[in-house]
Protein backbone atom coordinates (compact mmCIF):
# COMPACT_ATOMS: atom_id res chain seq x y z
CA UNK A 1 0.00 0.00 0.00
CA UNK A 2 2.74 2.46 1.01
CA UNK A 3 4.72 1.46 -2.10
CA UNK A 4 1.68 2.24 -4.32
CA UNK A 5 1.34 5.68 -2.74
CA UNK A 6 5.03 6.42 -3.29
CA UNK A 7 4.75 5.35 -6.92
CA UNK A 8 1.67 7.54 -7.33
CA UNK A 9 3.43 10.52 -5.71
CA UNK A 10 6.46 10.07 -7.98
CA UNK A 11 4.24 9.79 -11.05
CA UNK A 12 2.39 12.99 -10.08
CA UNK A 13 5.64 14.85 -9.50
CA UNK A 14 7.01 13.64 -12.82
CA UNK A 15 3.81 14.61 -14.61
CA UNK A 16 3.87 18.12 -13.18
CA UNK A 17 7.56 18.55 -13.95
CA UNK A 18 7.05 17.28 -17.49
CA UNK A 19 3.95 19.42 -18.11
CA UNK A 20 5.31 22.75 -16.87
CA UNK A 21 7.53 23.58 -19.86
CA UNK A 22 4.66 22.73 -22.24
CA UNK A 23 2.03 25.05 -20.78
CA UNK A 24 -0.32 26.50 -23.38
CA UNK A 25 0.02 30.22 -24.13
CA UNK A 26 -3.08 30.96 -22.04
CA UNK A 27 -1.26 29.70 -18.93
CA UNK A 28 2.08 31.42 -19.49
CA UNK A 29 2.93 34.66 -17.72
CA UNK A 30 1.72 37.68 -19.62
CA UNK A 31 2.89 41.30 -19.33
CA UNK A 32 1.50 43.73 -16.76
CA UNK A 33 -2.27 43.48 -16.41
CA UNK A 34 -4.49 46.31 -17.65
CA UNK A 35 -6.49 48.05 -14.94
CA UNK A 36 -10.02 48.82 -16.13
CA UNK A 37 -11.85 51.94 -14.93
CA UNK A 38 -14.96 51.71 -12.75
CA UNK A 39 -16.99 52.93 -15.73
CA UNK A 40 -15.70 50.10 -17.92
CA UNK A 41 -16.33 47.56 -15.15
CA UNK A 42 -19.85 48.88 -14.53
CA UNK A 43 -20.60 48.51 -18.25
CA UNK A 44 -19.26 44.95 -18.25
CA UNK A 45 -21.23 44.17 -15.09
CA UNK A 46 -24.41 45.45 -16.76
CA UNK A 47 -23.81 43.04 -19.67
CA UNK A 48 -23.07 40.20 -17.20
CA UNK A 49 -26.26 40.90 -15.24
CA UNK A 50 -28.41 41.31 -18.34
CA UNK A 51 -27.11 38.05 -19.83
CA UNK A 52 -27.93 36.18 -16.62
CA UNK A 53 -31.41 37.66 -16.27
CA UNK A 54 -32.34 37.24 -19.91
CA UNK A 55 -30.79 33.89 -20.77
CA UNK A 56 -30.06 31.79 -17.66
CA UNK A 57 -32.91 29.32 -17.29
CA UNK A 58 -31.97 28.39 -13.72
CA UNK A 59 -31.09 31.80 -12.30
CA UNK A 60 -33.90 31.67 -9.72
CA UNK A 61 -33.93 27.91 -9.20
CA UNK A 62 -32.14 27.87 -5.82
CA UNK A 63 -32.67 31.46 -4.71
CA UNK A 64 -35.97 33.33 -4.82
CA UNK A 65 -36.14 36.13 -7.39
CA UNK A 66 -36.06 38.96 -4.77
CA UNK A 67 -32.96 37.49 -3.08
CA UNK A 68 -31.07 36.92 -6.34
CA UNK A 69 -32.04 40.34 -7.69
CA UNK A 70 -30.78 41.89 -4.42
CA UNK A 71 -27.45 40.05 -4.86
CA UNK A 72 -27.18 41.29 -8.44
CA UNK A 73 -27.95 44.85 -7.33
CA UNK A 74 -25.38 44.63 -4.52
CA UNK A 75 -22.85 43.44 -7.08
CA UNK A 76 -23.58 46.42 -9.30
CA UNK A 77 -23.17 48.92 -6.47
CA UNK A 78 -20.00 47.26 -5.14
CA UNK A 79 -17.74 48.34 -8.00
CA UNK A 80 -15.87 51.23 -6.39
CA UNK A 81 -12.38 51.05 -7.89
CA UNK A 82 -10.61 49.98 -11.04
CA UNK A 83 -9.68 46.31 -11.35
CA UNK A 84 -7.67 44.03 -13.58
CA UNK A 85 -9.45 41.32 -15.52
CA UNK A 86 -8.41 38.73 -12.92
CA UNK A 87 -9.64 40.91 -10.04
CA UNK A 88 -12.96 41.45 -11.79
CA UNK A 89 -13.37 37.70 -12.29
CA UNK A 90 -12.66 37.16 -8.58
CA UNK A 91 -15.27 39.83 -7.84
CA UNK A 92 -17.89 38.08 -9.98
CA UNK A 93 -17.29 34.46 -8.97
CA UNK A 94 -18.90 34.56 -5.49
CA UNK A 95 -22.03 35.97 -7.11
CA UNK A 96 -21.90 33.33 -9.82
CA UNK A 97 -21.58 30.64 -7.14
CA UNK A 98 -24.89 31.75 -5.61
CA UNK A 99 -26.65 30.54 -8.75
CA UNK A 100 -25.52 27.01 -7.78
CA UNK A 101 -25.18 25.85 -11.35
CA UNK A 102 -21.84 24.20 -12.03
CA UNK A 103 -22.30 24.73 -15.76
CA UNK A 104 -22.40 28.51 -15.47
CA UNK A 105 -18.91 29.87 -16.06
CA UNK A 106 -17.14 33.02 -17.09
CA UNK A 107 -14.95 32.89 -20.17
CA UNK A 108 -12.36 35.48 -21.08
CA UNK A 109 -12.96 37.36 -24.31
CA UNK A 110 -11.61 35.36 -27.22
CA UNK A 111 -10.68 32.41 -24.96
CA UNK A 112 -13.72 30.14 -24.64
CA UNK A 113 -11.53 27.11 -23.94
CA UNK A 114 -9.38 28.77 -21.26
CA UNK A 115 -10.52 26.45 -18.46
CA UNK A 116 -8.00 27.69 -15.91
CA UNK A 117 -8.04 31.44 -16.50
CA UNK A 118 -5.45 33.31 -14.44
CA UNK A 119 -3.93 30.16 -12.94
CA UNK A 120 -0.42 29.82 -14.30
CA UNK A 121 0.98 27.24 -11.91
CA UNK A 122 -0.12 24.67 -9.38
CA UNK A 123 -2.70 22.91 -11.52
CA UNK A 124 -3.49 19.40 -10.35
CA UNK A 125 -2.34 16.99 -13.09
CA UNK A 126 -5.23 14.53 -12.78
CA UNK A 127 -8.96 14.63 -13.40
CA UNK A 128 -10.85 13.08 -10.51
CA UNK A 129 -14.31 11.66 -9.92
CA UNK A 130 -15.72 11.77 -6.39
CA UNK A 131 -17.97 8.99 -5.14
CA UNK A 132 -19.08 8.23 -1.60
CA UNK A 133 -16.33 10.35 -0.06
CA UNK A 134 -13.59 8.81 -2.18
CA UNK A 135 -11.63 10.16 -5.16
CA UNK A 136 -10.80 8.17 -8.30
CA UNK A 137 -8.69 9.06 -11.31
CA UNK A 138 -10.57 9.40 -14.59
CA UNK A 139 -7.79 11.03 -16.68
CA UNK A 140 -4.10 11.67 -16.26
CA UNK A 141 -0.81 9.86 -15.98
CA UNK A 142 -2.14 7.37 -13.42
CA UNK A 143 -4.36 4.50 -14.48
CA UNK A 144 -8.07 5.37 -14.64
CA UNK A 145 -9.88 3.96 -11.63
CA UNK A 146 -6.96 4.34 -9.22
CA UNK A 147 -8.10 5.72 -5.88
CA UNK A 148 -6.33 8.80 -4.54
CA UNK A 149 -5.89 8.47 -0.77
CA UNK A 150 -3.86 11.60 0.00
CA UNK A 151 -2.60 14.72 -1.73
CA UNK A 152 0.47 16.41 -0.26
CA UNK A 153 0.02 14.39 2.92
CA UNK A 154 -3.61 15.51 3.39
CA UNK A 155 -6.20 12.72 3.54
CA UNK A 156 -8.88 12.95 0.87
CA UNK A 157 -11.57 13.38 3.55
CA UNK A 158 -9.97 16.73 4.46
CA UNK A 159 -9.53 17.77 0.82
CA UNK A 160 -13.12 16.85 -0.04
CA UNK A 161 -14.37 19.02 2.84
CA UNK A 162 -12.27 21.94 1.56
CA UNK A 163 -13.36 21.73 -2.07
CA UNK A 164 -16.91 20.71 -1.17
CA UNK A 165 -17.66 24.25 0.00
CA UNK A 166 -16.89 25.59 -3.48
CA UNK A 167 -19.41 23.51 -5.36
CA UNK A 168 -23.17 23.13 -5.33
CA UNK A 169 -24.64 20.38 -3.20
CA UNK A 170 -26.34 18.56 -6.04
CA UNK A 171 -25.74 14.86 -5.94
CA UNK A 172 -23.85 13.51 -8.94
CA UNK A 173 -25.41 10.53 -10.62
CA UNK A 174 -23.55 7.33 -9.91
CA UNK A 175 -21.39 6.07 -12.77
CA UNK A 176 -18.89 3.36 -13.25
CA UNK A 177 -15.22 4.27 -13.02
CA UNK A 178 -12.83 1.82 -14.72
CA UNK A 179 -11.07 -0.30 -12.12
CA UNK A 180 -12.92 1.22 -9.12
CA UNK A 181 -14.26 -1.37 -6.82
Amino acid sequence: MRKNLMIAACLMAATVAKALPALPDSLKEQGPATVFSTTQLEEDYAVFRSALQEAHAGLYRYAPRPAMDALLEKGASGIRKGMTEAEFFRYLYPLLAQIRDGHTKLHRQGRPDDWYAFHNTGLFPLRLYFREGRAFVTEGSIEAGAEILKINGQPMSVIIKIIGGHHGRRRQPEREVPGAG
